[in-house]
């Protein structure tokens, strides 16, 4: 070709084209072949076929429930839950086989050949396993190494796991410094960790701190979500609390106090009263529910940085190996494995779907349909038969559609 190198000139990148059934759509029911065409996921789950599909006519089969609970099912199924432990394996005995090596990385290390046997490894590892292209596993490996991985593992090569765990504080006359975003603050003291994220710290070495963080945060999003709503049901114009809302539509204690001084006391306002008074006690309640959330969220940022000073070797190689790279390759894996399931979803919610309604229900409907617009036209004094709604374009448009 010239030495024409563009790819498609070598490689078909076209999908196959998706035959329509016209038997399908006249007379409903899923082709068999299509499901046949399936035939991969069906050597793997041989039982999820019978699940989901029973015998139509001839050539043709029924989906057993609605497309929506098709994903559902799959991943419940026994079928797939064992195709989930086999496709872990690998993984499994790949980590396994690494995890000595990652941690053995140290300072002067070449983490280029590193990720080139890691990659192939695992590559080689997932050759055989069904459903799974090996490829996309490769490829989130490699993926996590442009964006994470990488930078940990020259990190650690050019200044130990030591040094560079340690947090970097960042000054504010520091141009390159203003430019990152802090992963924890101190009273006023920005810090940056390269290598070992606070949210790894904190889940590691202070559960209890985390978990208590998590139920004032809760509780301050319960306090915010009860006092906006009660705004909003009392504050419009015939609302209770109509008289507190400022001129920028808001309220706030002092515009809530401004009123209550104005009617306390008064009996013809004694609604009102109620209702500001009740703002004022949600309002309180947000505010000790936002003082609680500061104050828990300020201990555990302070205990975490006051941990990297006391991490040992050690603990840091389990941080970063365990913690982080091979949970965050683990979760990748995992997510290919369920992506499995959507795919095998997304197809026979799609083949259900597009024969769901064979030709005859579909004129069904639209002669039950034509006979309802024709019964309102004729209430409406018009005198027309079926074919008139069709062919007739003389009816206007607003009577067409308050008859629909």
């Amino acid at each position: 070709n010239d030495y024409n190198l563009n790819l498609p000139r070598y490689i078909d990148s076209s999908e196959p084209e998706d035959r329509q059934d016209l038997a399908g759509h006249l007379y409903g029911g899923i082709p068999r072949r299509d499901v046949d065409a399936l035939e991969d996921y069906w050597q793997t789950l041989p039982n999820l076929r019978q699940a989901l599909f029973s015998p139509d006519r001839p050539g043709y089969v029924t989906l057993n429930l609605a497309p929506r609970e098709v994903r559902p099912v799959i991943l419940r199924h026994p079928d797939f839950d064992a195709f989930r432990q086999q496709a872990r394996a690998p993984f499994a005995a790949w980590r396994e086989a690494w995890r000595p090596r990652l941690w053995a990385l140290k300072k002067g290390a070449h983490p280029k050949p590193l990720i080139r046997e890691l990659a192939d490894d695992l590559l080689a590892r997932y050759a055989d396993t069904p459903l799974l292209d090996p490829y996309d596993l490769y490829q989130r490996l490699m993926d996590y190494w442009d964006e994470t991985m990488q930078d940990d593992a020259y990190l650690v090569a050019g200044n130990g796991w030591m040094d560079a765990a340690q947090p970097r504080a960042l000054k504010k006359d520091d141009k390159s410094g203003a430019k990152e975003t802090p992963d924890l603050t101190v009273g006023r003291i920005k810090y940056k960790m390269d290598l070992i994220p606070p949210q790894l710290v904190a889940r590691r070495f202070f559960p209890a701190e985390v978990a208590n963080l998590k139920a004032r945060e809760a509780e301050a999003e319960a306090a915010d979500a009860a006092f906006d709503a009660f705004v909003e049901e009392h504050a419009g114009e015939e609302g209770l609390l109509a008289d507190a809302v400022t001129d920028t539509g808001k309220v706030t204690k002092k515009s809530l106090d401004a009123r209550l001084k104005e009617i306390r006391g008064d009996a013809d306002f004694a609604d009102e009263e109620a209702a500001i008074r009740q703002a004022l006690k949600l309002l309180a309640a947000k505010g000790a529910a936002a003082k609680a959330l500061r104050d828990a969220r300020k201990a555990l940022d302070e205990a975490v940085l006051a941990r990297y000073d006391t991490l040992t070797e050690e603990a840091i190689k389990g941080l970063v190996v365990d913690d982080k790279w091979l949970a965050a390759l683990e979760e990748a894996v995992t997510e290919e494995i369920e992506r499995t399931a959507q795919r095998l979803a997304a197809r026979v919610s799609e083949l259900a779907e597009r024969y769901e309604e064979p030709l005859p229900q579909i004129e069904q409907e639209v002669a039950m349909l034509r006979a309802k617009v024709a019964g309102h036209l004729q209430k409406m004094g018009f005198e027309t038969d079926d074919s008139a709604i069709v062919e007739s374009a003389v009816v206007d448009s607003v009577v067409v559609e308050g008859a629909a």
